[in-house]
């Protein structure tokens, strides 16, 4: 019988386990709100809708802010864009500006350097002293020295000291 009595007792349950006994425990337990709880919630959750209301439109400005400044960024670009190839396009035209009145001036000092000396530093006489030192020099010292002795002698004289200071 003995072991009849172990049968009949039955095993320790856990303790984890309620007793079906036992009313059950709520979860929450209920909060009795005051009117004054209730009114300042509802205050509380009116403000919180209107933050929320003020974030998004906030986001709403920001994100067109956003959108103007790029494309205004990219207006800029486009602009100085043009503005840079604009002043490339000036470079190369005043570069070419440059050549051609070498040219013209290389074309001069051949011409007044087949000149007789006192008809070309006659003509010279007239030109305005950068000119007049630009074609000289690119004369041979024996041209230069020709016509230079056939200007008056204070043009002749500005004309020298201007050589010496290229």
């Amino acid at each position: 019988m003995h072991a009849q009595e172990q049968s009949e007792t039955p095993p320790p349950r856990p303790s984890s386990q309620a007793d079906p006994n036992e009313a059950p425990r709520p979860i929450h337990e209920e909060v009795l709100l005051t009117p004054e709880m209730m009114a300042h919630l509802k205050e509380q959750k009116e403000q919180l809708r209107q933050k929320e209301q003020e974030l998004t439109e906030r986001e709403a400005y920001l994100r067109q802010m956003e959108e103007e400044i790029e494309s205004r960024l990219k207006e800029l670009i486009a602009l100085q864009e043009k503005i840079q190839k604009a002043q490339e396009e000036i470079r190369i035209y005043r570069e070419e500006q440059e050549q051609a009145r070498s040219a013209q001036i290389r074309a001069l000092a051949k011409i007044y350097g087949n000149m007789k000396p006192k008809e070309a530093g006659e003509l010279m006489q007239n030109l305005e002293d950068d000119l007049v030192v630009k074609i000289i020099s690119l004369m041979t010292a024996d041209q230069a020295a020709k016509i230079l002795s056939s200007m008056e002698v204070k043009k002749a004289a500005k004309i020298s000291k201007a050589l010496t200071a290229n």
